[in-house]
């Protein structure tokens, strides 16, 4: 009873205590109508992944994850805990294909590729046996590594033409007379090229070929 007050008033400190009170005793599972009180709790408080992940052992609420998660997407970057906790209800309540839809939009946020993601999935296949769709994953996982990349790189690139061009504006005729060969070697000894994603090597071709256009 008190529980379900909680929830109706959106008390989350108080719920989750109950909660973790009652995940401690054997064979207490909540009722149907008290988890989907806690996913309202949870998105009403604005803790929108807590409430994806309750809708997920809700039967019958793919709806509301789905309504949750483009909320999301508009009013913040759905980033991989998103995306894990969405592909994980959908598979929860069986919808297999709309979990494989939400994996294909997802652009990992490195530096390192959540290999969890991509093993709900293949977990889910395995399961049933379903080897075509085990290969076709496991391909996607490069796929996704190498644009990952791509994307860390391109965002490198363009901190590097930013500042490049604050400098131009502040520093005028005297950084315009600076040669390229010298902001690379500036550049390299800074140590950035430990953590470019092209390596050292790819900071003098990147760096001339962008700085062309300021």
């Amino acid at each position: 009873m008190f529980f379900t007050i909680y929830a109706a008033e959106s008390n989350v400190e108080a719920m989750e205590t109950f909660m973790k009170m009652w995940s401690g005793e054997e064979g207490i599972k909540l009722e149907r109508e008290t988890m989907v009180a806690v996913a309202k709790a949870y998105a009403k408080a604005g803790s929108t992944k807590k409430a994806i992940e309750m809708y997920g052992g809700v039967s019958g609420s793919k709806r509301e994850v789905y309504r949750l998660r483009n909320e999301c997407k508009k009013n913040e970057k759905l980033e991989n805990d998103g995306y894990k906790t969405v592909i994980g209800s959908l598979l929860k309540l069986d919808d297999v294909e709309g979990a494989e839809k939400v994996y294909g939009e997802w652009k990992p946020v490195g530096p390192k590729l959540d290999l969890s993601i991509p093993g709900l999935l293949i977990s889910r296949f395995c399961a049933e046996g379903n080897e075509l769709k085990v290969g076709e994953l496991i391909s996607s996982i490069g796929k996704k590594r190498n644009g990952m990349h791509l994307r860390m790189e391109m965002a490198f690139i363009a901190r590097v033409v930013k500042g490049v061009a604050i400098d131009a504006a502040v520093f005028g005729p005297i950084f315009q007379r600076a040669s390229r060969d010298e902001l690379v070697r500036v550049w390299a000894r800074s140590g950035m090229g430990s953590v470019y994603p092209a390596g050292r090597a790819g900071i003098r071709t990147d760096i001339v070929t962008l700085t062309l256009e300021l």
